[in-house]
C-alpha cells in the first residue's frame, strides 16, 4: 500500500504584499443592502401585478435577477416629485396684442451704419 503525501505547507506570501484572494464568481456576488428584495425573472413574471402592489405597500425595492444577475430594480414611485424648471414661469407672462401681426412697414426701417 503506498503512503499518503502529506500535506504541503502554503506558499508563504511575498515580502510587503498579502497574500491573493479569491476572486468572487459575479453570481455569487451579493448585496449588503437589507432593504433590497431579490427575485428570479420568472417567479416576477409570474407574480408581477402582486410584486409591484408589495412594493408600493412596503416600500422596499425590488431586484429582479436572471441567473443571479441583476438585470432590473423596482422601486416605489416617489410621493413628491421634483418640480422641473422648464415651463415653470409659463403662467406669469401675458400676451397684450396680436402676435402674428406685423410690427410696422418695412418703408420705414433704416439699415444702421456699420
Amino acid at each position: 500500500m503506498p503512503k499518503a503525501k502529506a500535506a504541503r505547507p502554503a506558499a508563504p506570501a511575498a515580502k510587503g504584499r498579502l497574500p491573493k484572494k479569491p476572486r468572487a464568481d459575479a453570481r455569487t456576488r451579493r448585496s449588503v443592502e437589507p432593504e433590497v428584495r431579490e427575485i428570479s425573472i420568472s417567479k416576477f413574471k409570474a407574480t408581477c401585478l402582486a410584486e409591484i402592489e408589495e412594493v408600493r405597500r412596503t416600500g422596499k425595492r425590488l431586484r429582479v435577477t436572471r441567473f443571479g444577475v441583476a438585470v432590473a430594480e423596482v422601486t416605489p414611485a416617489q410621493e413628491n416629485p421634483k418640480k422641473r424648471w422648464i415651463g415653470s414661469l409659463a403662467h406669469l407672462g401675458e400676451v397684450t396684442g396680436d402676435l402674428v401681426a406685423p410690427i410696422g412697414a418695412f418703408d420705414n426701417w433704416e439699415p444702421e451704419d456699420l
